[in-house]
């Protein structure tokens, strides 16, 4: 239906030439602040702080526009809300030194929570993959002076147990399982390379099962509770987790025992062929997933 001349009027003066205009005043803003920074009229703790002030408003015009039915538009502010407010967190710890560690940490934890909840409030996928990248980042971002196995895959798994929760709330974001899946599994594999020690061997073992474990236990419940709309999404992850385990099953045991994989292989591929069973008993299952557990079943045992 054509626009009314009452309808463009509004469209172009009330919305267009507001954000163009909302758009040059950010723009102006970034040039003043660049050339203060460069003249260091603003210390350092105010550069943080103009930061966050910034990252926090963008949350509360989220908020505001949000509640005028301005959805999309929301979501972009709020992403640029949380972007702003893990970049001021970041430079405070790693550009300027203003404060230890273990703070910045906990404020990016609390970013990260605050995302996930920002992204409940709005519906967006967008959000949550926002704070999903935020959450992993964030030992990256904040590294420790020593190696912490407790602590990184502690909080690793924890984060792992929240996008759980959160995917069986939101099915359609199943998006992020496959991103926490993936960052997950890249983290592990860089700390073993990087910092394994053969005395850490029990403590290692026992991270890399429950990270196995915390998905493999994600798929039986969506099988359970879910009317799937994502059967391949939910089979291509499960593939991933049964090799990533198994990859890091064998680089932790095939090196000090070597006799011991093969019943390592053994006791996994059992695992798989119970679950098939189980499933199969249940009758809820798809087909996919079956032959995928049916699969990797044969493939541990032979």
């Amino acid at each position: 239906k054509p626009r009314t001349s009452s309808e463009l009027e509004a469209l172009i003066g009330g919305k267009l030439l507001n954000r163009i205009g909302a758009v040059a005043m950010i723009i102006a803003v970034g040039f003043f602040l660049k050339y203060a920074f460069d003249n260091n009229w603003i210390n350092e703790w105010t550069r943080v702080s103009m930061g966050a002030a910034f990252g926090v408003g963008m949350l509360f015009l989220a908020n505001y526009f949000h509640r005028k039915e301005l959805t999309v538009f929301a979501q972009g502010l709020v992403g640029v809300g949380v972007s702003s407010l893990y970049l001021s967190v970041y430079a405070a710890y790693n550009f300027y030194q203003l404060m230890p560690q273990l703070p910045a940490f906990g404020l990016m934890m609390g970013i990260t929570v605050i995302a996930f909840l920002q992204a409940l409030k709005y519906d967006s996928l967008a959000a949550a993959v926002m704070a999903t990248a935020g959450g992993f980042l964030t030992p990256l971002l904040l590294p420790t002076a020593h190696p912490n196995e407790v602590g990184l895959f502690t909080y690793m798994a924890l984060l792992d147990v929240g996008i759980l929760i959160l995917v069986v709330a939101k099915e359609r974001w199943t998006l992020i399982e496959q991103l926490a899946r993936i960052a997950t599994y890249l983290i592990y594999f860089s700390w073993f390379q990087e910092y394994y020690q053969q005395s850490d061997m029990a403590l290692t073992l026992f991270h890399l099962t429950l990270f196995w474990g915390l998905f493999f236990s994600g798929e039986f419940y969506k099988l359970f509770t879910q009317k799937l709309r994502n059967q391949t999404w939910l089979t291509v992850g499960s593939v991933m987790n049964a090799l990533a385990f198994f990859v890091g099953l064998m680089m932790i045991i095939d090196g000090p025992y070597p006799e011991h994989s093969g019943w390592v292989t053994f006791t996994l591929g059992a695992v798989y062929f119970g679950a098939y069973q189980f499933l199969r008993k249940q009758g809820k299952t798809d087909k996919l997933l079956e032959i995928h557990y049916l699969l990797s079943a044969i493939t541990l045992l032979i």
